[in-house]
């Protein structure tokens, strides 16, 4: 299988992005390609040296939100003829068999294997992967990449995505659309991705053999040189107000099976209604 990993940073190249690349491991065919979102530390330089056939760097004079990082990693994936694409936090190590897991899982389709129990509605067709955050289990960051598969042998998978460490199939694309950019510039275009995939009949599940660590919110935290988070509670409560508008409640509590209760929805009508 060809893999496309997109991984969008902003800063923190020594303690987060270079630890994070340097976890990527799969028997796959695959290229990493690092959005580098107006990064002022050493990112620019240090990501130059590592270009290769496997490594790209896209390097933005501006912060493009999260989800217009995604999209832009997904176009260029389809269009380069991949077969998944893989979307992962800066923040974040994978466990040497995470992306090989994870792939496997897309392999085997709705069929339970005799490795991971049935999951509910197995019948509706899987269009995202996602790894499972081991955090709670490792008192040391790198003790995931030591982590037993056996060990989770006995969780079942569930349908609680986790967009830090994802992976989506084309169907993904061709039935649920692409992410909402109106979201800006981070937090509920997550929950809008996963609510458009359970509307659309189809299944976005956590495999629990493909593990992951990760530190949480450290570009919101740490990325900013001014020490200010990079997602104020302004923009935050914002984005909620949008996605209540957009389906009616919040998470869990959404009331409208297409957006905005209407038969038209595109970007331009986010935009119109709600300008940061």
């Amino acid at each position: 299988m060809k893999i496309q990993i997109v991984v969008p940073c902003v800063n923190l190249w020594d303690k987060y992005t270079k630890p994070c690349i340097d976890s990527i491991k799969t028997k796959h065919d695959y290229r990493i390609l690092l959005i580098d979102n107006a990064s002022n530390d050493n990112t620019l330089v240090e990501a130059g040296k590592l270009v290769s056939d496997k490594l790209s760097h896209k390097r933005n004079e501006d912060r493009w939100s999260c989800s217009k990082s995604w999209n832009y990693g997904v176009r260029d994936a389809w269009e380069r003829g991949y077969d998944y694409c893989m979307i992962i936090n800066n923040d974040v190590l994978l466990h040497p068999d995470c992306i090989d897991e994870m792939v496997d899982r897309f392999e085997r389709g709705n069929v339970s294997g005799d490795i991971t129990k049935e999951i509910i509605d197995s019948n509706k067709p899987i269009v995202m992967v996602t790894a499972m955050d081991v955090r709670g289990d490792c008192t040391n960051p790198k003790d995931v990449l030591s982590k037993k598969l056996d060990e989770y042998r006995k969780v079942p998978e569930a349908e609680h995505p986790n967009f830090s460490c994802f992976m989506i199939n084309k169907k993904f694309t061709e039935t649920v659309g692409e992410f909402d950019e109106g979201f800006r510039p981070a937090y509920f275009e997550d929950n809008d991705a996963h609510y458009r995939i359970r509307m659309a009949g189809l299944k976005a599940i956590v495999h629990p053999y493909a593990l992951f660590y990760h530190y949480g919110s450290r570009t919101t935290n740490e990325a900013s040189p001014d020490g200010k988070p990079t997602v104020s509670s302004i923009q935050f409560e914002h984005n909620r107000e949008l996605y209540v508008e957009k389906w009616g409640g919040r998470p869990g509590e959404e009331k409208f099976k297409i957006p905005f209760n209407n038969d038209i929805y595109t970007i331009k009508c986010v935009e119109q209604l709600f300008k940061l």
